[in-house]
C-alpha cells in the first residue's frame, strides 16, 4: 500500500545547511538541485567534448580536470571552480563526503 500523502525523495525541501554555498537562489527543494546540477554538467559536458586536439594525456591533465570541473558546477556551488581540498558542498545531500585530490597538478 502507497502513502498517499508521502513525498517523492526530489521533492525534499533542503535545509538552510544544505543550501550553504549555492549560487541559484531558485534552488529550495532536492528536485531544483538535480536540475541546476544536470543542466550545468551538460554544459560543461559539451565544452569538454568541443575542445580540439585533446589527448588522453590532456584529458588527464590537472589544469583541464580544474577547468572541466569549474564549468561542470561552477554555476551551481561557489566552490565549483575553486580548488577545495576537503570536500565539495554536494557531500552534505549524500552524507559520504566525497574529497576532490588537491594534488592533481603534481600528478603528472
Amino acid at each position: 500500500m502507497t502513502d498517499l500523502f508521502q513525498e517523492p525523495d526530489d521533492a525534499t525541501p533542503l535545509e538552510p545547511a544544505e543550501r550553504e554555498g549555492l549560487l541559484q537562489s531558485w534552488v529550495t527543494h532536492r528536485r531544483d538541485l538535480n536540475e541546476a546540477e544536470r543542466e550545468n554538467i551538460l554544459r560543461g559536458a559539451l565544452w569538454a567534448r568541443r575542445r580540439r586536439g585533446l589527448t588522453a594525456t590532456g584529458l588527464l591533465d590537472g589544469d583541464f580536470i580544474w577547468r572541466l570541473h569549474g564549468r561542470m558546477f561552477g554555476d551551481v556551488w561557489k566552490s565549483g571552480s575553486r580548488q577545495a581540498c576537503p570536500a565539495l558542498p554536494g557531500p552534505a545531500l549524500s552524507g559520504t563526503g566525497y574529497a576532490v585530490p588537491c594534488p592533481l597538478r603534481t600528478a603528472k
